[in-house]
């Protein structure tokens, strides 16, 4: 998801891009996601630390289902709010101060009132949804949390996001990522204030807290390069309406996709493993995938850098791709060994002990996401492009292998089922985006040329991944 609130117009960026070049904002703009994604990473495992010892380990698996329950809603938002940076780009760049504005303000009251509509359903159905999807003696503490999921996952959260877009349309992605690496450490100190005295509703309490900081920060940066924002909210204007809403529902099957996958996971491990399994999942994805963001967040410039070059200049184009895969395939070597390594001290840090389930989780998952992280690039100078169809049916793929091992390994081989079909549903997903934009971008040379360092990279992921699952192994031998 979190690519999809970047993407600005192909136009937008080819007159853009080669300021940002020059002034050297790429790198600017990557160093600070890094350290963003490093900060984040620190709040959140020490704020589940404090959780767990409060909780335990299936409060957190709890936690994290109603959450991944509520994302579902999320599901029907058609505002168009992730691609809010493309819309206020333009307007922004040209000296349209007003209709920048207006593009934002209709964006957030249209997507606040889809999920105000989204949370009321979700709010009046849950009594059945939670009867249903959670286990019996969870269900009482699953109820108390809805309302507080509810504010935060559906109405506090998706107007954090959007508004982060449009600093991004503003072209300061770095005060962004200031603001989350802040709001990271307000939800510590949240956490650390209310969890050990209120439980999982001090911790839905801290989420609140921190999204109402981002949302206040946000807007008072926005104030500063757009005046004509004002102090609220309030024009929405129907052309602009049909505008967005009409790029959203492009978009939407991506996000669809996207949104049903990890709620779908999470429910099957749940069905085959228990909360606590759901909670261990939660915090070996979370490891892997923080380790994974700090190398993609650097990347993230090459859709700029892909819209600068002319359509006439593969030579161009081929040389950044080379480059940037080449950069990929060894930094996510050196990324998803260091999460391995981090995974015994995760355990020690959060359970109090080497978890041997943990170790083999984040192997999986190291394996998975480091084989896929090799079609990044691809990934965003595709977009860069204007091309979505090799990264979207990427993500169809991968849900439809989480539905396929939910239902029919699930049964038979139990959560590793279930986790195995998904780490291939990822890798496989990677494979796609990799040789779908390959031929897409006309760039299928670049892959032959980097045959021998891929080859390399999968084996080297590979060989780690045994080894760190061998070690899980003889310790319980």
């Amino acid at each position: 998801m979190l690519f999809l609130s970047h993407i600005i117009s192909l136009k937008t960026i080819k007159h853009r891009s080669r300021i940002w070049l020059s002034k050297g904002h790429i790198g600017r703009n990557a160093v600070f996601a890094a350290v963003q994604a490093i900060i984040t990473a620190i709040s959140i495992f020490t704020a589940y630390r404090i959780l767990t010892a409060e909780v335990g380990l299936e409060g957190v698996g709890l936690w994290s289902l109603v959450v991944a329950g509520a994302f579902i809603a999320r599901a029907v938002d058609v505002s168009g709010a992730g691609a809010l940076a493309r819309f206020v780009a333009l307007p922004h760049k040209n000296g349209h101060f007003v209709l920048a504005a207006d593009y934002i303000h209709t964006v957030i009251i249209t997507i606040f009132a889809i999920n105000l509509i989204m949370g009321s359903l979700l709010f009046f159905s849950s009594g059945y949804l939670v009867d249903h999807f959670i286990e019996g003696r969870y269900a009482n503490d699953a109820r108390l949390l809805v309302p507080y999921v509810i504010l935060s996952a559906i109405g506090l959260a998706p107007l954090a996001v959007t508004l982060s877009s449009a600093v991004d349309g503003v072209q300061r992605a770095d005060q962004r990522a200031i603001v989350f690496a802040i709001s990271s450490l307000v939800l510590l100190l949240a956490t650390y204030l209310l969890v050990p005295k209120m439980g999982l509703i001090g911790f839905g309490l801290a989420q609140i807290i921190q999204n109402l900081f981002v949302i206040v920060v946000i807007w008072i940066i926005l104030y500063q390069h757009l005046p004509t924002i004002g102090f609220f909210p309030w024009r929405w204007r129907k052309v602009i309406f049909l505008e967005t809403i009409s790029f959203g529902l492009k978009l939407q099957a991506y996000s669809l996709a996207s949104l049903l996958t990890e709620p779908l996971v999470k429910y099957f491990l749940s069905q085959w493993g228990g909360l606590a399994m759901v909670g261990l999942y939660e915090f070996a994805s979370r490891l892997v995938i923080q380790a994974r963001g700090v190398v993609v967040a650097g990347t993230q410039p090459l859709m700029a850098a892909a819209s600068a070059i002319e359509e006439t200049n593969g030579q161009q184009l081929e040389n950044l791709l080379l480059k940037s895969v080449s950069f990929m395939i060894w930094a996510s070597v050196v990324a998803m060994f260091a999460s391995i390594l981090a995974a015994p001290v995760l355990g020690l840090f959060l359970l109090n002990q080497i978890n041997l389930q943990l170790i083999y989780i984040v192997s999986i998952f190291a394996f998975a996401f480091g084989v896929n992280m090799f079609s990044v690039p691809f990934h965003f100078i595709a977009l860069g492009r204007g091309i979505i169809f090799w990264n979207l049916l990427a993500q169809i793929i991968t849900a439809l292998l989480v539905w396929i091992g939910g239902i029919l390994l699930g049964a038979q081989y139990g959560v590793w089922g279930i986790l195995g079909s998904l780490a291939i549903g990822i890798m496989l997903g990677g494979g796609i985006t990799l040789f779908g934009n390959a031929y897409a971008l006309e760039m299928m040379p670049v892959i032959l040329r980097l045959r021998t360092p891929i080859i390399a990279g999968i084996a080297s992921h590979l060989a780690i991944c045994l080894m760190s699952a061998s070690f899980a192994f003889f310790l319980t031998n």
